[in-house]
């Protein structure tokens, strides 16, 4: 864990408290078990939201396997899984977040999908503060093609989606260390 002495000569963590918080809740009943358990309750939950989602993209099973294999072999989420890192919760917000927006583009284009798609992604600034950029980049390409199909309700919703994490988010990094972007955040603006 990072720290960082604030202006006040406060001490605070550097990442977002969120993670150790909701992993602490359980200590009294995990005990020290806990720092694997929501890492692994978000690996979970991931795979079965991904599976669901690639069941969504792709007719042919071998297909679906195969990302799924990659998922679990090839990429660092197994173990992040396995750590108390907020890498996992961070990316099962990402894979929700897409999972509502393959459903809003080709099963059902309810704003309702669009909406809970860009609200969680966006909800994974409070694990992973890096998640902004992800959201920004989703932001504009989603925006783009939104306009470009003449969507504009749908745009509307999507940007309320967004902007209500970022808004509490800069609320909360308001109060807790002053200023809005946060610690960590701030941190990586002055490299």
């Amino acid at each position: 864990v990072m720290l960082m002495v604030g202006k006040d000569e406060s001490l605070f963590v550097v990442f977002p408290p969120l993670f150790a918080w909701l992993s602490s809740l359980l200590y009294p009943v995990l005990g020290d078990r806990v720092i694997h358990f929501l890492p692994l309750l978000a690996f979970f939950f991931s795979f079965i939201l991904l599976s669901r989602t690639i069941q969504m993209l792709l007719n042919r099973r071998d297909g679906r396997y195969a990302l799924l294999f990659s998922f679990l072999l090839a990429s660092p989420a197994l173990f992040f899984a396995m750590t108390f890192f907020e890498h996992l919760p961070a990316l099962f917000l990402v894979i929700s977040s897409l999972y509502f927006l393959v459903r809003y583009c080709m099963q059902e284009t309810s704003p309702a999908f669009l909406f809970l798609s860009t609200l969680l992604l966006t909800s994974g600034i409070f694990f992973r503060t890096e998640i902004f950029f992800l959201a920004a980049a989703s932001g504009l390409s989603l925006g783009y093609n939104l306009l470009k199909l003449d969507k504009h309700k749908d745009l509307f919703i999507a940007a309320i989606g967004y902007a209500i994490p970022v808004a509490a988010y800069a609320l909360a990094n308001a109060i807790i260390y002053g200023n809005l972007p946060g610690m960590h955040m701030d941190f990586n603006l002055r490299i």
